[in-house]
């Protein structure tokens, strides 16, 4: 089966999806056209992730400091790209779509790939922060044989928007490198954990969010939580805000100014982690607050569950798959409520920790390891070979 993804290349989503595609079929062979922004083809090994990349964005360093006629450079080199690909495109079994982002669609939209088998899989963020791109997003699900959505709820989100037939849908998650690092990890304890990362062994660590973005409501959550300054510091509460990627430096820095002015006991993680260390944090964490604005999936959040932490989130972001799981997590209706919720926890963090260890127990979680999910990729690629529209619930 020959492979040819549209999305980033250097996404570590897409590159363990390739990885475990292989390790499942090693008949398969994968090429990327790879849409993120590259100065430097060669650069980046990416020659042991794929069989062939194809670089569809390409500005040199001159060209960067010449905003005027960038964008023109970007459209000449990515449609040169874009006619040689079309030259060899009858060669692929299964054109596939890793999100349905402006510049993946813009990729698809000038290939000739009207014969191909082509799947369109949505990322989540690519739905809910569409923008004014919601309508070339309609075009490309017409040309789509199959949609893979995560989640029911998203399935449900996605269809109140755009028409799609039930029989294209499939169900597949990514799953998360950082939880096969936490099965291998499963006996080393909090206090190694902290050790491993320099956090205090006394200290009641409560991590908030996942990276940097504005998204995740730091700057709220921290106005909030600073009206229980008094708990927070008789518990010697440790607030740690990872922000080691997607980050914008000037949002960062004010969170830090505010965390500051209010006097509070912090830690910015900002330099980047490899999955043992994000599983050391993981493991280090007590409490995990997670109130982005809106999600599909939260790979961080599982991850955070499946260590045992006591997990709050927002009850607008679509969990139910989780619940109906019979994994436990606290939710609250609305930002306003996380301190109240927070002093709640502190006050009775024993009780929480038993329900936690009783509920979430490993095994709920076998689903989110690439070693398993990767089967359902498998399956959706494989249906290139028999493209009629069977009916099909997606979820069961």
């Amino acid at each position: 089966m020959r492979i040819l993804i549209i999305g980033d290349a250097y996404n570590q989503y897409n590159i363990a999806l390739v990885e475990y595609l292989k390790l499942y079929d090693r008949r398969v062979v994968v090429d990327i056209i790879n849409t993120r922004v590259v100065t430097d083809p060669n650069s980046g090994d990416l020659r042991f992730k794929y069989d062939n990349v194809y670089h569809y964005r390409v500005l040199g360093k001159i060209e960067r400091r010449l905003p005027k006629i960038r964008s023109w450079i970007l459209k000449f080199r990515g449609a040169r790209v874009i006619r040689n690909i079309n030259q060899q495109l009858f060669s692929y079994d299964v054109l596939c779509l890793q999100g349905f982002w402006f510049d993946v669609m813009n990729a698809f939209l000038e290939l000739d790939a009207k014969h191909i088998f082509t799947i369109g899989a949505f990322w989540g963020s690519d739905f809910y922060q569409r923008g004014t791109f919601g309508s070339k997003v309609a075009s490309v699900l017409d040309r789509c044989d199959r949609i893979v959505i995560s989640t029911k709820e998203m399935a449900h989100d996605i269809r109140s928007v755009y028409n799609i037939s039930d029989s294209k849908i499939r169900n597949c998650i990514f799953g998360l490198a950082p939880l096969e690092e936490l099965y291998r990890m499963r006996r080393v304890s909090r206090s190694e954990a902290r050790a491993a990362l320099n956090i205090e062994q006394d200290a009641l660590v409560i991590t908030c969010g996942y990276n940097g973005r504005p998204h995740q409501q730091h700057r709220q959550v921290i106005k909030y939580l600073a009206t229980i300054k008094d708990i927070l510091e008789k518990e010697r509460v440790l607030l740690l805000f990872p922000m080691t990627y997607a980050v914008e430096a000037n949002y960062k820095e004010s969170v830090k100014s505010l965390l500051s002015s209010f006097g509070l006991n912090y830690r910015v993680l900002e330099t980047y982690m490899t999955d043992q260390e994000i599983a050391y944090l993981r493991i280090a964490t007590d409490i995990f607050i997670q109130l982005q604005v809106s999600d599909a999936f939260s790979g961080s959040m599982r991850e955070h569950l499946f260590a045992k932490n006591i997990v709050i989130t927002g009850a607008w972001l679509p969990y139910q798959s989780l619940i109906d799981e019979g994994i436990y997590f606290e939710v609250i209706n609305d930002i306003e409520s996380v301190s109240k919720k927070v002093r709640h926890v502190l006050q009775n963090i024993e009780s929480y920790r038993d329900v936690v260890q009783l509920a979430n127990s490993h095994e709920k979680f076998e689903m989110s390891r690439w070693p398993i999910c990767i089967a359902e990729w498998h399956n959706a690629f494989s249906e290139y070979k028999s493209k009629n529209d069977g009916k099909k619930d997606p979820f069961n």
